[in-house]
Parts: C-alpha cells; sequence; structure tokens
C-alpha cells in the first residue's frame, strides 16, 4: 500500500491491533 490515505488508516489499525493485524488484512 503506497497511498497516503491508507497509510494513516494502517497506522490507526496498528497503534491498537497491532503490526500484524493491517500486513495480515492486505492493508
Amino acid at each position: 500500500t503506497c497511498d497516503t490515505k491508507d497509510r494513516a488508516q494502517h497506522i490507526v489499525w496498528v497503534a491498537p491491533h497491532g503490526a500484524e493485524g493491517p500486513v495480515s488484512s492486505g492493508r
């Protein structure tokens, strides 16, 4: 994901869920 918007969502997702969440989701 090289999208700036997706990047922000990725960080927001990483905070409470953990780095594995978005990575596994393909985000």
